[in-house]
């Protein structure tokens, strides 16, 4: 069964090849399919637990079949009004996940300084980095609170 991630990424220039081309995205018209995205985002809510969403980002996000680059997660936990996140990057043989950082729970009522720091490489994989995009993408945690929290009310 095919899994989409909540949200993802595909820079402008990426094709197939270097890409691996996503099989529900061939036509007689698009014979490769259109590119897998670099970056895919997942947020777990009621469907999923901690142990499944990072499984899943192992076995499914980065299989031998994707060429996904980059994994953002995000656990939001409803019986403490908390979230944590995580990302992780495709491993050198190729599949399976090296996680790079973890959060703790972070309270989902207070604003938090916490910032993923993302290698731009990542995201950009298999095309230039464009010159204005800094090395490491900041992605400050507290604009994923602001995002899942209107969820809670």
């Amino acid at each position: 069964m095919a899994k989409q991630p909540d949200c993802s990424y595909v820079p402008v220039n990426l094709t197939v090849p270097p890409a691996l081309g996503n099989p529900i995205t061939i036509t007689p018209q698009n014979p490769l399919g259109d590119p897998f995205p670099t970056m895919v985002f997942e947020c777990a809510y009621t469907n999923e637990d901690w142990a499944r969403l990072m499984n899943d980002a192992r076995t499914k996000t980065f299989a031998a079949t994707t060429s996904i680059q980059l994994w953002i997660g995000c656990k939001i936990y409803k019986s403490d009004r908390s979230f944590r996140c995580v990302w992780g990057k495709r491993r050198v043989q190729g599949h399976n996940m090296r996680i790079m950082r973890t959060s703790p729970r972070i309270s989902m009522d207070a604003p938090t300084a916490r910032v993923f720091r993302i290698p731009s490489s990542l995201i950009y994989w298999g095309c230039a980095v464009p010159p204005h995009v800094p090395v490491d993408w900041p992605l400050p945690l507290n604009v994923i609170r602001k995002a899942v929290l209107p969820r809670f009310h």
